[in-house]
């Protein structure tokens, strides 16, 4: 199993139900429980490295896929209320 794969496992559902609920103040708090987890990622990162679990340059890209999907989950949370459609 590749570094931190199971850490990214867990964000899907968030993403996914919130997205099934279509509704956009319901999407942003599943992107809020999305973020929480994104950061969850990245803490670990140093704890996947103190037990040999990944070498620091999985551990790099690991970090900064979940700054990526962080940024990117932030955005989202703020794109339905810049359009005027928070309801």
């Amino acid at each position: 199993m590749p570094c931190g794969s199971s850490c990214f496992a867990s964000l899907i559902g968030p993403f996914a139900e919130g997205f099934g609920r279509y509704r956009p103040r319901e999407f942003a708090y599943f992107l809020g429980v999305a973020v929480g987890s994104l950061e969850e990622v990245k803490n670990r990162r140093s704890v996947l490295l103190s037990i040999g679990a990944c070498s620091e340059a999985e551990a790099a890209e690991l970090y900064d896929l979940a700054s990526r999907g962080y940024g990117a989950a932030i955005n989202l949370i703020r794109y339905p209320r810049s359009q005027g459609t928070d309801r």
